[in-house]
């Protein structure tokens, strides 16, 4: 099979390791620049939720949808993944989002008997379960912790203190109702029936809730929800019910993000419809007012849908203040329908796609082709582009940052990601790639090391070795660009217990047992566990450090960090023919 790489940039491709010694290539620009025809009316016109099908993309006609080569979407299914257990669990987003977009729009579900295991629940969406609470506005994507879940909205026939909470307002479950493919998401729930479809920008969800004849349309919004494992601690929520209007923020922490103290979260959400009337709660009680703050609140919104059933509405987010979450919003979506919202991501998808194209054989299996793009597509899901629209982001220290001429990103499952995930990357996104770097780099002048397990703005500090070095390493030995060469070595020695200007080096460099690794040349397992799995990720991280440090001409500790790199043979035992610990 032949694999198409971005436009007009066709080849074979032999995938070596990380840092290997082979020929260094250069920056390619695999940026596709073909201009598409906008994309717009992609859906069926307005009727009631019980009469409209869930559509697909092979339902959209070809003069709406992209026009590149081909419609690629079709071959993503992005319920792969969402079930299991065990080491079989998956923990695949289930929702809308763009190429590496903040805003992951979808479904946080439970099962009537078990509730909401954690190990089950990273993601906040798992296939075996039987209903759902809402659609939350945050997800990560693979990964084997729970977080993030926050923000969640979910239409209802009504209002009334039953539903101020997640056991009140959610609905069955039903998969034959439902559909999800890139940039789009639908479910019909409830009796009757309500239809709940959700697209999205880079920081913006966008929704369309179809109810049947009401004049009971009722749209929820929860700051409070959470997934497994994860603590909501504040919250504050205002309305303008004339304007159809809503803010706020919340701060929340979960398995990962906790570990550092949590996320705040701001968010502007406004409606097209005119609403009837809304409300807030506050401690599970609905209450008079505007406005509600602590640990349980939130508000709704009534709508008459006796002769329009659709109710459309936006929520943006930023991790900045609420100013940025509305910038973010007006710049995103401003006067955008629905349709044309999706018809733009999906387009998206269809480009970043494309940057992978398999020209298969004729008789190639259609399972083959949907195992191919829909792992291409879950491998555009993180990391995750955390800056605002004008480079404005929350850093590491809850200080509000601007990245000047790079976007920041966020979610670094790095141990997970190292391997294949960044090289993979550097080829079909190297500008993404550079800024991720970049991202890297600027995250270390907090601590004076690289992180391990970066989301929000924080380092969840999970798994071993150093996946950061790793990737800083191999990006610029392949080409990549970094802003500044000597700051980049500076932070990789630094991160391996080294200094590469005399000064003191920062104690976050002795994690993992790094200081008993230089002394005893490996991890003594009755010191420091993880024997072998610890000596051998730092030694190939050792050994990227030495690559760098060789291309700079710094022979000395090119010499040191090579002769580091093969401390795993101090481990191993010739008569087992194994890496044994000691």
């Amino acid at each position: 099979m032949t694999f198409r790489f971005g436009h007009a940039l066709t080849l074979v491709l032999v995938f070596s390791l990380s840092c290997s010694s082979g020929g260094d290539s250069g920056k390619t620009d695999v940026a596709n620049n073909t201009d598409l025809e906008e994309a717009s009316d992609a859906v069926q016109p307005d009727v009631a939720a019980e009469d409209v099908p869930i559509e697909t993309t092979a339902d959209v006609p070809a003069d709406v949808g992209p026009t590149l080569l081909e419609n690629v979407l079709p071959h993503v299914d992005p319920m792969i993944g969402t079930g299991g257990l065990s080491y079989r669990l998956g923990s695949a987003f289930v929702g809308a989002t763009v190429p590496f977009g903040l805003a992951k729009v979808g479904p946080d579900t439970k099962h009537a008997a078990w509730g909401e295991p954690g190990f089950t629940h990273c993601e906040g969406y798992w296939y075996p379960d039987t209903h759902v609470a809402g659609f939350s506005h945050l997800h990560i994507h693979g990964t084997g912790a729970p977080d993030y879940g926050s923000l969640l909205t979910v239409p209802s026939i009504g209002m009334d203190e039953e539903k101020v909470t997640e056991e009140g307002y959610m609905l069955p479950l039903d998969h034959d109702k439902e559909i999800n493919e890139p940039g789009y998401y639908g479910l019909i729930l409830g009796t009757p029936s309500m239809k709940a479809e959700m697209t999205a920008t880079t920081r913006v969800g966008v929704h369309r809730y179809t109810y049947p004849v009401t004049d009971q349309a009722v749209v929820i919004i929860d700051p409070s929800h959470v997934i497994a494992s994860c603590d909501v601690d504040d919250t504050e929520i205002s309305i303008d019910a004339e304007k159809g209007t809503f803010e706020g923020w919340l701060h929340t922490g979960c398995s990962l993000s906790g570990r550092f103290g949590g996320y705040t979260m701001y968010f502007y959400g406004a409606f097209k419809n005119s609403p009837v009337e809304a409300g807030v709660w506050e401690d599970d009680l609905l209450i008079e007012g505007t406005s509600a703050a602590g640990d349980e609140t939130g508000a709704w919104f009534r709508f008459d849908a006796t002769e329009d059933h659709e109710v459309h509405f936006s929520l943006a987010i930023s991790f900045v203040d609420l100013a940025h979450a509305k910038a973010n919003m007006a710049i995103e979506v401003g006067e955008k329908s629905f349709d044309d919202v999706r018809a733009q991501t999906q387009k998206e998808w269809n480009d970043a796609l494309h940057r992978g194209l398999v020209h298969f054989p004729d008789d190639t299996p259609n399972d083959v082709r949907i195992q191919y793009y829909t792992s291409l597509y879950h491998a555009f899901l993180m990391p995750t582009v955390w800056s605002d629209n004008d480079g404005s982001y929350k850093a590491f220290d809850g200080s509000i940052q601007v990245a000047n001429g790079y976007t920041f990103y966020t979610d670094f499952s790095m141990w997970d990601t190292y391997r294949t995930l960044h090289p993979l990357l550097f080829l079909m996104f190297p500008e993404e790639s550079e800024d991720m770097v970049q991202s890297l780099l600027e995250m270390a002048k907090y601590s004076g090391c690289l992180p391990k397990w970066v989301l929000a703005n924080g380092d969840g500090g999970s798994m071993i070795g150093r996946p950061a070095s790793i990737i800083v390493a191999d990006a610029w030995l392949h080409g990549l660009a970094v802003q500044d060469e000597g700051a980049m070595y500076q932070t990789l020695a630094n991160s391996h217990d080294e200094s590469a200007s005399g000064e003191p080096v920062p104690d976050c460099s002795g994690r993992d047992g790094y200081h008993l690794y230089k002394q005893y040349g490996y991890h003594p397992y009755d010191l420091e566990g993880g024997s072998v799995s610890k000596t051998q990720e730092i030694a190939w991280a050792d050994y990227c450090v030495a690559r760098v440090a060789e291309a700079l001409d710094n022979h000395d500790q090119a010499f040191m960090f090579f002769h580091r790199s093969l401390n795993p043979y101090n481990l191993y035992n010739p008569e087992e023919g194994f890496f044994m610990g000691k």
